[in-house]
């Protein structure tokens, strides 16, 4: 089985494990702006990536500005880098600076190393750009 495949029968699972209630909250004005896992990952799916050292990114010095319009020159910091075979949870998207075609972009965090930041949705491995049962960023 494909990894495009093996993606669309974890998306399609996901989806049929009907909605989880969201807990957790927000700690202070530092972590607003990017999405942190909780416990339990709401309406959220594991994807991959098909390219190698794809940034995670985040910034500390405007992690609003980085969160509203996610791009390389809102989002500088590179909090890690994902590979093929990494196991990447997609928490949601929003459109931000357009790579490869692509508007959108992810937060994530990276099951493999822990990274937790924005990505470019472009280097997912999923033929659409907008990824299904992956809601919009709040």
């Amino acid at each position: 089985m494909s990894v495009r495949s093996l993606t669309r029968v974890v998306a399609a699972t996901a989806a049929l494990g009907g909605a989880v209630a969201a807990v957790g909250g927000v700690a202070g004005p530092a972590s607003a702006a990017t999405v942190r896992p909780a416990t339990v990952r709401p309406h959220a799916a594991d994807y991959r990536v098909w390219a190698t050292n794809v940034n995670i990114r985040e910034s500390t010095w405007d992690p609003a500005t980085c969160a509203l319009s996610p791009s390389v020159a809102n989002c500088p910091d590179i909090q890690g880098q994902a590979q093929p075979g990494h196991d990447i949870y997609v928490l949601c998207q929003r459109l931000g600076q357009t790579v490869g075609g692509n508007p959108y972009w992810v937060n994530v965090q990276d099951n493999t190393n822990g990274a937790i930041g924005w990505m470019a949705s472009y280097y997912i491995d999923y033929p659409d750009n907008r990824l299904p049962n992956v809601p919009d960023c709040a």
